[in-house]
């Protein structure tokens, strides 16, 4: 097997980088007009019946598909972790593209009590969430 110059690995890392884009937004497409019927694949949610409460994952799918309408605002109240998600790979994707192209720039704190302060956010709101009306999914 033949191992690749570090000019072929940064030319092959900066066509990925570059073709990660059209992939998402040939994705976004398909889901934008097939999401709804996808969403009836899907099962109840089985935490859900058993509790009576909502679980993390309860509302994505109607968060994903409002965020794929353009209604930042629903999909939020369905649920935060497709949002937060999304804004995680949009920064990850911009330094990467300021890798690719020469002159990389951190985006993201990669300190990990930034981490667990966003995770312990979340974490508090899917919680919060089966008490208040409006952000019941």
């Amino acid at each position: 097997m033949q191992k690749l110059s570090e000019d072929q690995k940064e030319r092959f890392y900066k066509a990925g980088i570059l073709l990660i884009l059209p992939a998402g937004l040939l994705g976004f497409l398909f889901l934008h007009h097939f999401g709804g019927l996808l969403a009836d694949l899907f099962p109840a949610c089985l935490f859900r019946r058993l509790t009576g409460f909502y679980c993390p994952g309860c509302g994505n799918t109607r968060s994903v598909l409002a965020l794929l309408h353009g209604d930042i605002l629903t999909s939020l109240r369905y649920n935060i972790t497709p949002v937060v998600l999304g804004t995680v790979l949009g920064l990850l994707y911009a330094e990467g593209l300021t890798y690719a192209f020469g002159r990389y720039r951190k985006i993201l704190p990669r300190d990990s009590r930034f981490w667990w302060v966003v995770l312990s956010l979340m974490f508090l709101y899917f919680i919060v969430r089966n008490f208040f009306p409006y952000l019941i999914p």
